[in-house]
């Protein structure tokens, strides 16, 4: 296991952590303990997404660094668009939910 395998493991952990805290302190609220079953899948799809897109971050850094380059604008940006790409396919997944999600690229953009 490299490096890069090493933190993809080590976040992966972390998130899903988070991700059982999150859950089951929604669990103590009422109203969010009767619509948690439907919100749920959801909820674990979404960290899934979250796992993708930083093992995918984590994994063009490590490349990065071991070609002792920094990464280019034009790589920058096909990881952008590579995430944008996990981020449609998301919400093509949970797209008949009675909900809308929207995703504020130009608030996280550089």
């Amino acid at each position: 296991m490299d490096r890069s395998d090493a933190l993809v493991a080590l976040d992966r952990k972390i998130l899903l952590a988070y991700s059982r805290r999150t859950t089951n302190a929604l669990r103590a609220a009422l109203p969010l303990r009767i619509a948690l079953p439907h919100i749920e899948p959801v909820l674990a799809r979404n960290v899934a997404k979250e796992m993708q897109k930083d093992a995918l971050v984590i994994r063009r850094a490590g490349e990065a660094l071991a070609a002792g380059f920094p990464p280019t604008g034009e790589a920058l940006r096909r990881l952008l668009d590579a995430t944008k790409e996990i981020d449609r396919a998301f919400l093509t997944q949970v797209g008949s939910l009675p909900l809308r999600i929207v995703i504020p690229y130009e608030e996280i953009m550089p």
